[in-house]
């Protein structure tokens, strides 16, 4: 009898595509078909494009799905890694964690600095030759991302599926942003350096001034292919960090409360904001709000990003 699994990836664009590019493609190598939904279901049709055994389910059809599904599906995956004790006391990295909670080998490939697995899909070539277009056109040029960790779902939404309702990083449990006027610093001393500055950023998140906002809600494998030909990325833990990371000549990642333990990769330059709290409590657990964290001065980002390396 062949063997069929479904996986159901969800909870934000980083983690999407990580469990689409790394977890989901370790498990079809394991079963005859993999049955794979995602909110953002071009990551998991990526996937598809590559491996000929993996089926994309929308999500507005699991329910059907398992009506006509449930005696031909021998593994339904739905443990969640940020639950694993090692995870949430940053013990254990994200895809280990993951590999861990759904019965995969782990790989025990990650230290302090993160680990050395590598998310990465195949963009379709039709986006693919979009970036490489664009990149003929600005000839030295830096992505930055200084926002992020949104949950897509349910948030409201213009005509052009662009999220428009207000958010408030200074109001959530757990920070990961780089404050808008420091952002601006860094785009300001990039831009001094010669570079033009591409900001990676939701249609309601701050746009950093002396940057290009170029919408990316709809297309984020268009970032994964253009991050090939950037001279550079720096953001903070979320998404770009998770597509760029594979394509990158150079990323420096910007930490305020979560770990590259967790998170990161060794391939980046990790600049650790000193928390005068010395927060070091679960990973997800969150803080206080407004917390007072020591984040890194633009002028040492930007000279680490320039050496790639901590300074």
């Amino acid at each position: 009898m062949p063997k069929r699994a479904f996986l159901n990836v969800t909870r934000g664009s980083g983690r999407e595509f990580m469990s689409c590019a790394v977890i989901a493609r370790e498990l079809a190598d394991k079963y005859d078909t993999l049955y794979l939904a995602a909110f953002n279901k071009y990551f998991a049709e990526a996937l598809a494009d590559e491996l000929d055994n993996v089926r994309v389910i929308d999500q507005a059809e699991i329910a059907s799905f398992w009506n006509t599904h449930y005696d031909k599906v021998q593994d339904n995956f739905i443990a969640e890694p940020y639950n694993l004790s090692d995870f949430s006391m940053r013990r254990i990295h994200f895809y280990d964690a993951y590999r861990k909670v759904i019965g995969l080998d782990e790989k025990h490939d990650w230290n302090e600095n993160g680990t050395s697995t590598l998310p990465k899909l195949t963009v379709p070539k039709e986006m693919r030759n979009s970036a490489i277009e664009f990149s003929k056109q600005h000839k030295k040029f830096v992505i930055v991302q200084f926002h992020g960790g949104q949950n897509p779902v349910g948030v409201q939404r213009n005509e052009q599926n662009l999220i428009v309702q207000p958010y408030n990083y200074n109001e959530v449990g757990l920070h990961r942003h780089y404050p808008i006027d420091k952002a601006n610093e860094v785009c300001s001393l990039l831009r001094a350096e010669g570079y033009e500055v591409l900001h990676y950023t939701l249609n309601n998140e701050p746009h950093c001034k002396d940057a290009l906002y170029l919408q990316h809600e709809n297309n984020q494998l268009w970032w994964h292919a253009l991050s090939e030909f950037a001279d550079g990325i720096i953001t903070i833990d979320s998404s770009l960090m998770h597509l760029g990371i594979s394509n990158c000549k150079k990323m420096c990642v910007i930490w305020v409360q979560t770990s590259p333990i967790n998170f990161g990769y060794q391939k980046a330059v990790n600049i650790i904001s000193n928390n005068i709290d010395d927060f070091g409590g679960p990973s997800m657990a969150g803080v206080p709000l407004n917390p007072d964290v020591n984040y890194p001065d633009p002028e040492y980002v930007v000279k680490c990003f320039k050496e790639n390396r901590l300074i």
